[in-house]
């Protein structure tokens, strides 16, 4: 199983890793990469690990959240016709779940 990141979750990571650098420095955002690599690979063993979100069971797809680090859960799904995990998003666990929930999903909508 391979693990595919979204060009939405790529933005995302990005503007972390910056934010991350220019608050605390290069170190810390090796840091948190490695953080992203360990959890790709612990996907890879074991992709259903991430808990079924409750705030989104009205989407059509079985998203799972996956804690990446205190501030930031990974959100993805597991497609096993085609051998991959999709991560589609990076939820800001510090913001209103519903506000949050609303903004990253509902307006895709339209």
């Amino acid at each position: 199983m391979r693990v595919e990141w979204s060009d939405e979750a790529w933005k995302l990571l990005d503007n972390i890793l910056q934010e991350c650098e220019n608050r605390f420095g290069k170190k810390n955002v090796e840091k948190f990469l490695g953080r992203v690599k360990r959890c790709n690979q612990s996907l890879v063993d074991n992709p259903y690990m991430g808990k079924l979100e409750p705030l989104l069971e009205y989407l059509p797809l079985s998203l799972r959240t996956f804690v990446l680090h205190p501030y930031y859960k990974i959100v993805y799904y597991v497609n096993e016709f085609e051998d991959c995990i999709y991560v589609i998003t990076l939820w800001d666990s510090r913001r209103n779940p519903e506000e949050y929930v609303k903004e990253l999903f509902d307006e895709k909508k339209d």
